[in-house]
């Protein structure tokens, strides 16, 4: 024997990631395999458990997002540029929603979010929804009712109803981001 050898440890190696398995490849599996009612079953049971994985997923990018567009909006300045008039005083200012939009918007799309705005009345109320659209897939909720304005000589229906939309939404929009 010779004596000079020196053991050297082996070196791991590298294992290839298996690539996941797409629906379509498991459909061709349970084809190929003859189709029974239990691997269809089984084949239905993996696609939802893919499904709620790739939810899973969508919802922590969501959190993890909204953490960085709060944090990013948390150090925003929003200009009251309304007055609200009574007996030709001011009796209050607030942030109009052209101007809580303008400054949201840029914000909202650089942290990858987008608005959908829907409302609907309900029992008297004009009830704003917004939906935060990530683009990751995952969507969250909010809605904010009030009620819809009085009638008078200088506001017909519309207006009251479109006044109690603007309201809503703002009110919506405040409190979901924590504005």
């Amino acid at each position: 024997m010779n004596s000079n050898l020196e053991l050297t440890p082996a070196q791991p190696m590298e294992v290839a990631p298996r690539p996941t398995p797409t629906t379509i490849d498991l459909l061709e599996a349970a084809v190929r395999g003859g189709i029974t009612g239990e691997n269809v079953a089984v084949v239905q049971a993996i696609i939802a458990m893919k499904r709620e994985e790739v939810a899973y997923k969508s919802k922590l990018e969501f959190n993890r997002a909204f953490f960085q567009l709060r944090q990013a909006i948390s150090r925003m300045d929003f200009y009251a540029d309304k007055a609200a008039m009574n007996n030709g005083k001011v009796a209050y200012r607030y942030c109009s929603e052209n101007e809580l939009s303008a400054g949201l918007e840029p914000v909202l799309f650089k942290h990858g979010f987008s608005m959908l705005f829907s409302q609907r009345c309900e029992d008297g109320k004009i009830v704003a929804v917004v939906t935060l659209i990530h683009n990751e897939g995952h969507e969250v909720t909010g809605e904010f009712a009030v009620r819809s304005g009085n009638t008078n000589a200088m506001k017909d229906a519309t207006a009251a109803d479109t006044g109690a939309t603007t309201s809503a939404w703002r009110h919506l929009v405040i409190k979901m981001f924590g504005l």
